[in-house]
C-alpha cells in the first residue's frame, strides 16, 4: 500500500506537471485569434479550478493524521481520480 507521504508526493508531482501544462498553454494561446483565445480562456479557467481542487485535496492528505489516512485512503484516492480525470477531459478539449 502506498504510504500517505508517498501518495502526497505523487499528487505534488502531478500538480507540478499540470501547472507546467497550463503555463505552456497560456503562452501558446497568445499566438491564436481572439475567438480562439476566448475558447482557451474558458478551458484554462476550468483547468485552474480543477488544479485548485487538487491542491486542496493534497493539503487534506498532508494534514490528515495517519489514522485518518488509513481510514479514508480509498475515498481520498477516489476523489483524486475524479479530479484528475476531469483535468484530463478539460485538457483534451484544448487540443
Amino acid at each position: 500500500m502506498t504510504t500517505q507521504d508517498e501518495y502526497a508526493e505523487s499528487l505534488k508531482r502531478a500538480i507540478d506537471d499540470w501547472n507546467a501544462r497550463i503555463k505552456k498553454m497560456r503562452v501558446d494561446m497568445e499566438a491564436e485569434s481572439e475567438k480562439a483565445q476566448s475558447h482557451y480562456r474558458e478551458q484554462l479557467n476550468e483547468l485552474e479550478r480543477l488544479r485548485d481542487q487538487a491542491e486542496a485535496q493534497m493539503r487534506d492528505i498532508q494534514d490528515s493524521s495517519r489514522s485518518q489516512w488509513n481510514d479514508n485512503a480509498d475515498k481520498m484516492k477516489a476523489a483524486w481520480r475524479e479530479i484528475s480525470d476531469g483535468f484530463e477531459r478539460a485538457w483534451s478539449r484544448l487540443k
